[in-house]
């Protein structure tokens, strides 16, 4: 088994009331909130993990060690959305 440690954070607390959902094959394996540290386990030939956020979608590909460390970040960037 492949174990993930993953923890979230955004800027400024923005969007702390949503949950990041962690899938691998098309399967939801866990809901993560911001400032909050969850591991998942993995089948050994995993090679990425895919994310989800309202709209947002992404890929994270995996290293081959048995034990990985992912700390996620999002970036706003500059926008109208910024202030909220």
């Amino acid at each position: 088994m492949k174990t993930v440690h993953l923890k979230l954070f955004f800027p400024k607390n923005w969007n702390r009331t949503k949950q990041l959902e962690i899938y691998h094959q098309q399967e939801l394996l866990a809901s993560v909130r911001p400032n909050e540290s969850i591991v998942i386990q993995l089948p050994q030939e995993a090679t990425s993990i895919h994310w989800k956020l309202s709209h947002f979608k992404n890929s994270i590909a995996l290293p081959e060690e048995d034990r990985v460390y992912l700390l996620l970040s999002m970036d706003l960037g500059e926008g109208f959305i910024q202030p909220y």
